[in-house]
């Protein structure tokens, strides 16, 4: 009788280490199929750095887009409809502080607040990178333009 468990005993257990090598090997294909995903769907359009000294004191709508990186970001994020924005800042609270600012700042000009990644790890330490992605697996998403246009008509 006492053999007669442990033949079910170390069968179970050959069945948990071929299930956990089964699942290890699923989390793996997955994991490597979404890494080759996102590496499709995400194209970089625009890459750029916007640096402390760049940054203006006193800033307004005006001053922020007279800025030449925000000015090429925001025409390469107008002209694709499937495009997303990524800003990369340096670490701390006051790399964090700035690119919340700047989130704000392009929000209040038109760019909807889903279309706004902020993420640590600039490549300057003083600069914010400013990176504009098109996703084409996103069927649509609201239009920033008309907002722009309309305010700038008046």
């Amino acid at each position: 009788m006492v053999f007669g468990w442990m033949r079910i005993a170390s069968a179970v257990k050959t069945v948990a280490r071929r299930d956990s090598l089964a699942l290890a090997v699923t989390i793996i294909l997955a994991w490597l199929l979404l890494s080759a995903t996102k590496q499709v769907f995400a194209q970089t359009l625009s890459t750029d750095l916007l640096t402390a000294r760049d940054w203006p004191q006193y800033r307004s709508g005006l001053a922020v887009l007279d800025l030449p990186p925000l000015r090429k970001m925001m025409k390469v994020y107008l002209a694709n409809d499937n495009a997303l924005i990524s800003v990369r800042y340096p670490g701390g609270d006051a790399g964090s502080a700035w690119a919340g600012e700047l989130r704000e700042w392009l929000v209040s000009l038109g760019v909807p607040l889903g279309d706004i990644e902020l993420l640590p790890g600039s490549r300057a330490r003083d600069a914010l990178t400013l990176e504009v992605f098109r996703n084409p697996g996103r069927i649509t998403k609201p239009s920033a333009q008309t907002d722009i246009k309309e305010e700038n008509e008046s």
